[in-house]
């Protein structure tokens, strides 16, 4: 896998090879940016086993933030782009990941009660875990969002 650095740096020895002014090595940066970031939240976590693993990982960066939700769940469906859009906006300052409980239904055995749900991880340890549509966490995208950045 190629790293950002080296995009940017092959982008740009590209353009000056080629006699390009700097706007079109800023262009490619920009446009190589904007598309590595579209793609890099959320992700899909399938299991109990992964999600536990993820989090022993990133323990020492970022918070991790994982929206719990659920196949047929109309709460979960309506919360689902909110996060997304939230995701898309932070992904710089957290890790986010979605987990959809009825794929692996075990953590509503030991963890969760309601979907949809928003845990937030930090330092190998649940921060917080809110639960339901209710929680006025879940309002809209500025309640979400204005949640997550206390973290």
């Amino acid at each position: 896998m190629v790293s950002l650095k080296n995009c940017i740096q092959m982008s740009c020895r590209n353009a000056g090879a080629r006699r390009l002014p700097v706007a079109a090595c800023l262009l490619t940066v920009t446009l190589l940016c904007c598309s590595l970031t579209a793609w890099a939240a959320p992700r899909r976590i399938k299991t109990l086993e992964q999600l536990n693993k993820i989090a022993k990982k990133v323990k020492k960066h970022k918070p991790m933030v994982v929206y719990f939700d659920g196949e047929g769940c109309p709460p979960c469906d309506r919360f689902r782009p909110v996060y997304r859009a939230v995701a898309d906006e932070l992904v710089g300052r957290m890790l986010f990941y979605e987990f959809e409980v009825s794929e692996d239904n075990r953590i509503m055995d030991t963890t969760l009660t309601y979907i949809p749900a928003l845990g937030v991880f930090y330092e190998g340890k649940t921060k917080i875990l809110i639960q339901g549509s209710d929680n006025p966490a879940f309002k809209d995208k500025e309640s979400m969002k204005e949640f997550l950045l206390q973290w």
